[in-house]
């Protein structure tokens, strides 16, 4: 019984280690995408210029990198 409830305690701390990882994960995904948007919008405001195809590009590379690595 004792070894059981160990186990079990390990098994909940790896799963919210593995929760953690992927919450920070998202949170990474989101924060660059959100800086992207940012980006894009001074551009527009400010320079006058459509940026949208290269933060596209550049966001999905980066999405792509993430989940390489």
């Amino acid at each position: 019984s004792r070894s059981f409830s160990l186990s079990n305690t390990n098994n909940v701390s790896q799963m919210l280690t593995d929760f953690n990882k992927n919450f920070a994960h998202c949170v990474h995904v989101f924060s660059v995408y959100f800086i992207f948007n940012i980006i894009n919008f001074v551009c527009l405001r400010i320079f006058m210029f459509d940026s949208d195809t290269v933060v596209q590009m550049t966001f999905v590379h980066f999405l792509i990198w993430t989940v390489m690595t």
